[in-house]
This record gives structure tokens, sequence and C-alpha cells, in this order.
């Protein structure tokens, strides 16, 4: 119990932490707006690519509108749901360096220090989305690991939930999160050393991957449903290509 305890009060401690930073911060984060905004298209009942221009894949507009949809369209509800993610992100940091055996006051310590180098960035956004889900799905790997000391132990149940897991980040950005999965399934490749862990592997990546394609699939149904997959292969692929989201540093030197 007393664990479980400690486990509280330091989630409870990131929560207070960011909300502090998070509430009183001006409206200048342009993708915080922006991702407000598209939420807020959703909870109105507009549709991603057709009534609205979106580059990346629908999942965290279409998330976050059912949000806004339930407790109103407003940009503190926005902020909550942010609240709610930095927080989760920086206590898995803190369970995951706890699993290494760093003492619980270092591995406080470390989370507090990347909180800071994050404190700018913190908001509702898909890369800190894809951030946590990564995160999770280290500190199970790491977790099931130590239990087990056997890195191609297998677990119908949990290949499944993770892979669904990791597919989440596809829904979410669709660059990020193809890496991201392609790591997820392949890395156990790299311990391979003979032809029963290969056999291993290749049981837990097609378990994977297959779970992985479910959100992938029920987006590609929503897409479908809504008549809108053309509009979604002209912005989320196609328009990737075309998309430019820099500053030549020539500009940065001239202006302030």
């Amino acid at each position: 119990m007393k664990k479980y305890r400690e486990d509280i009060l330091v989630f409870v401690f990131f929560v207070i932490t960011t909300s502090a930073i998070i509430l009183t911060r001006n409206l200048n984060n342009l993708d915080e707006v922006w991702i407000f905004n598209t939420a807020r298209n959703v909870a109105n009942g507009l549709l991603p690519y057709k009534d609205f221009n979106l580059v990346t894949t629908p999942g965290l507009p279409i998330f976050c509108g059912m949000i806004l949809k339930i407790f109103g369209t407003e940009m503190f509800i926005m902020r909550i749901m942010a609240i709610i993610t930095n927080s989760l992100i920086m206590f898995i940091i803190y369970k995951i360096l706890k699993t290494f055996k760093i003492k619980k006051e270092f591995s406080l310590l470390i989370s507090i220090i990347i909180m800071k180098l994050l404190i700018e960035s913190m908001c509702i956004d898909y890369n800190f989305i894809i951030l946590l889900i990564a995160l999770i799905t280290l500190y199970i790997e790491l977790k099931t690991y130590k239990k087990s000391n056997n890195i191609f132990e297998y677990n119908l149940r949990k290949e499944i939930l993770l892979g669904i897991l990791a597919g989440l980040s596809i829904t979410m950005k669709q660059t990020t999160g193809i890496c991201f999965v392609i790591a997820f399934i392949g890395y156990k490749l790299l311990a391979v050393r003979n032809k029963e862990d290969f056999r291993s592997v290749l049981k837990i990546s097609i378990i994977r991957f297959l779970s992985s394609m479910i959100p992938v699939i029920i987006l590609l149904i929503y897409l479908l449903c809504n008549n809108i997959m053309n509009e979604f292969i002209d912005y989320a692929i196609l328009g990737i290509k075309d998309f430019s989201n820099s500053i030549s540093y020539l500009n940065l030197l001239k202006g302030n």
C-alpha cells in the first residue's frame, strides 16, 4: 500500500505542477490554438479534410472533439486534457527510471528536469500523445522483461493490447506513428541469436502488426463512412510533400 501511496503522491505533484504551468500561460502557442480549433470543428459536426484543413491523421481532433462535445467547446477543457497528458508523461518517465533501480529522489529530480525542458511546448498535441504512447509501451516492456528476464517472453493478451496502443499513434500523426510502429514491431530482431529466437520474434511481430492495424482499420472505416477518403489522401498523404513549416536561417537573422 505504501508503494501505491508514493506513486499517487508523485502523480498528484506532477498534476499540480503542470496545472500551474499550463493554466496560467497566455494563449500564444499557435499549435495549441490550431488543435483546439480542429477539435472544436469536429465537436460542431464538421468533417476533417472536407470541411476544414488537416494534414495529419484525424485521431487527436476526433478524440478531443468528443471530449469537447461532452464538456463544452472551451480552451479550458483542452488545457485540462493537456495537464492530464503531460502529468502522465512525467509520471511514466519517473516509473521507467525507477525500473532501472534509480533511487526515487533521483528519478523525481530527472523527471522534473525533463519537465523543465518541455515547459514551453506543453499542450495537448499529437507529438505529446505519441510520446505518451511510446513511454507506456516502453514501461510495460521493461516491467515484463524485469519479471521474466526473457525478451522473447510471449503473452497473447499483452501483445494485442500493446499492438493496439502502438497503432493508435498512426491515427494521431501518420509519419511519426508509422516510424514508431515499425520500431515497436521490429526492435526485438536486434536480440535474435538463433533460429528459436527468430521464430519467437516472428510470432510476436506478426501479432503486433495485426493488432496495430486495428485502430488503422477503424480509422479507414470512419473515412469511408463519411465519404472523405479521397480528401484524406490528398491532404494527409499526397499533401505531405508540399507541406512546409520552416523558416530560413537568413530570415531568422534579419528578424527579431
